[in-house]
């Protein structure tokens, strides 16, 4: 079930970067379903604080196993901490 407020997050790799800086080949972004961008094949991306719209096949959806997903999660938090102070 399609839930537009809480829709589908998972994990990409940048594939294809056409001349977008925001965008780095081989790094792991968070990505979620787009209901405005579904039509044309365009996933919502997470990128330097931002999101964007992109063609899903400049992604390739990825695993992340759930122990370094929670490592990832807690270096974020880290981060996030040090850039307030």
């Amino acid at each position: 079930m399609n839930d537009p407020f809480h829709p589908r997050q998972f994990n990409v790799t940048c594939l294809e970067k056409h001349h977008f800086p925001e965008l780095i080949f081989g790094r792991v972004y968070l990505a979620e379903e787009d209901e405005k961008g579904k039509e044309a094949n365009y996933i919502r991306v997470y990128a330097e604080s931002e999101d964007y719209l992109f063609p899903r096949n400049w992604f390739e959806e990825i695993t992340i196993p759930l122990h370094l997903q929670q490592r990832l999660r807690e270096s974020a938090l880290e981060e996030i901490e040090t850039e307030i102070e």
